[in-house]
């Protein structure tokens, strides 16, 4: 019998899934990044490092 390392199984899956790289900008405290989520993920549903959800949008720069 083995133990499955959950943590690790999920990074693996996580890395195999399709993803977004762009600039985003919070529109409630002006700050900007880089954003690297899973594509399935709606921008909406990103939260700033100001705490606040649902305030995140992209500026239109898409990265490779």
């Amino acid at each position: 019998m083995s133990i499955i390392d959950l943590v690790k199984v999920i990074q693996v899956k996580e890395a195999n899934q399709p993803h977004n790289t762009q600039e985003v900008i919070c529109i409630n405290c002006q700050d900007r990044w880089i954003a690297v989520y899973p594509s399935k993920v709606l921008l909406k549903d990103l939260e700033c490092k100001c705490g606040i959800k649902g305030k995140v949008i992209a500026t239109g720069q898409i990265t490779d």
